[in-house]
């Protein structure tokens, strides 16, 4: 697996390098598809669902919403994001993207009651447009929601998040993201609209 993300992360760079188009990368966007996702701390296989909205403001600001459903049997897991990015031009094609999210995550389960806390993500990456169709990003992120009880302690995951979409028709996409964290590994196949 860490060989796998490791060539993407090679492909990824390698892409960026090549000379700038015209079009650059888009901030708004609506996603939805099915996710799985191995959970190391919570043991078990996590399927549902994703949504993820995107506006762009002026000045290079965006707004940023996210919202993961999944679930194992008697285990539910829903994490909340909504937040404020910005974007660097680099190149024409490409942009460096600053995200600051308010974050809200929550495990239920059956018979235990439910654990919900509140805090913060930030993330930090590279978004381009490689060719006319297909656009690509690679972000890392950080996330602190607190202590969830004195057990669990606190849940403080880091991630690497690799993402293509790629236009099958003017405004609509396929879009694919792969997530390795340091508790867990998720991806997510969909539809994405741009607007």
């Amino acid at each position: 697996m860490k060989t796998v993300f490791r060539q993407w992360i090679f492909w990824v760079l390698t892409g960026i390098s090549l000379p700038a188009l015209a079009e650059r990368p888009s901030f708004n966007y609506l996603e939805l598809g099915p996710t799985s996702m191995e959970h190391e701390t919570v043991e078990g296989d996590f399927k549902g669902f994703e949504f993820t909205g995107s506006y762009e403001l002026p000045d290079n600001f965006y707004l940023f919403t996210k919202y993961v459903r999944t679930d194992d049997q008697d285990i539910d897991m829903i994490n909340k994001y909504l937040g404020i990015g910005y974007h660097y031009h680099l190149f024409a094609d490409t942009r460096l993207i600053l995200q600051l999210d308010a974050a809200e995550i929550t495990f239920g389960r059956q018979e235990a009651g439910e654990f919900v806390e509140k805090g913060f993500q930030w993330s930090v990456g590279i978004k381009s447009q490689l060719t006319e169709s297909l656009e690509v990003e690679f972000v890392a992120r950080a996330l602190d929601a607190n202590q969830v009880d004195s057990e669990f302690g606190y849940y403080r995951p880091s991630f690497m998040v690799l993402g293509f979409h790629h236009k099958i028709f003017d405004d609509f996409s396929i879009f694919a993201d792969f997530e390795k964290g340091s508790e867990s590994d998720r991806q997510v196949v969909g539809i994405r609209w741009d607007y």
